[in-house]
């Protein structure tokens, strides 16, 4: 089980290092921040948290890091929004705003315990979701 979790957590890092290099190479090349940015935003470390959950403890888990996953996701399409909309003001105040989104969301979802419910599934067909590993 540990060395599922140090091989977990290096991959997890390994992820983080390479957006943190692409990043930082922003000005030899601005395209890199805006792959960065891209593969942020396109579902990579979903897939990889959907591998894990698959592994560990099969469908409902997988259902259950995809339904709350949707919900931060929202959290971060309105942070985009907000920030897209709010461009024109100073960058520390951008900043300090995504934080507030960013802690209040986090509160909310902690305070309110949105982590202990399981939504109810959505089932194309009639057979319920097994919890095949």
């Amino acid at each position: 089980m540990y060395l599922s979790i140090i091989r977990d957590a290096a991959a997890g890092a390994l992820f983080a290092g390479l957006f943190s290099y692409s990043a930082s190479l922003y000005s030899t090349n601005q395209n890199y921040l805006k792959l960065t940015a891209f593969l942020w935003g396109v579902p990579l470390l979903f897939f990889y948290i959907l591998f894990i959950a698959f592994k560990s403890a099969g469908k409902e888990a997988a259902y259950d890091v995809s339904t709350h996953g949707l919900l931060g996701i929202s959290v971060t399409l309105f942070a985009i929004i907000v920030t897209i909309l709010i461009m024109n003001l100073e960058n520390n105040t951008i900043i300090a705003i995504n934080v507030f989104i960013l802690t209040t969301a986090i509160a909310v979802y902690t305070y309110l315990g949105v982590y202990n419910i399981s939504f109810p599934s959505i089932q194309i067909n009639t057979t319920p979701l097994k919890n095949n590993k």
